[in-house]
């Protein structure tokens, strides 16, 4: 069986978030991400993150024997959000309550575009974490554990 459509995900995310007072985080990931495991770790360790965002997880390129996990629809929704289907995941996109794109984790390092969606470079890490003061309800302990572990620990 095929994952829900990644449209169907969304729009139940803002009806949430509207009723929660929350924004939505958007996350792209693939099941064979290294990266994508460990931000999953990360946010499910953090309430900072349930206090902030409906969490909307959508699967996208997989390999194709796992093909039918992915959410129908995600490369739509990705090039809408600026990312395009061959952006290394995770991709991130911060929504508003009412589904309004607010930021993603697209960055710009000198000429460089990369994806930070589990940024390692300290420029990508001090965007990742000013975007969560943004758009988030976290405390600064919770913003500076973030960031530490980001760096690996330091």
């Amino acid at each position: 069986p095929q994952g829900p459509p990644a449209e169907t995900l969304v729009a139940n995310a803002v009806r949430r978030a509207a009723r929660e007072s929350k924004a939505i985080l958007v996350a792209f990931e693939a099941s064979w991400c290294p990266w994508c495991r460990r931000l999953d770790r990360l946010i499910a360790s953090e309430p900072g993150f349930r206090r902030s965002y409906v969490l909307v997880r959508l699967t996208v390129r997989e390999r194709e024997e796992k093909r039918a996990l992915e959410n129908p629809g995600w490369g739509t929704l990705m090039a809408r959000w600026r990312g395009s289907p061959e952006m290394d995941v995770p991709y991130l996109v911060w929504l508003d309550r009412t589904g309004k794109k607010v930021a993603d984790s697209y960055r710009r390092t000198g000429d460089i575009p990369s994806n930070a969606g589990y940024p390692r470079l300290e420029p990508e890490i001090r965007a990742f974490v000013a975007t969560l003061r943004t758009t988030g309800k976290f405390r600064k302990e919770e913003l500076s554990r973030i960031a530490r572990t980001f760096r690996g620990g330091r």
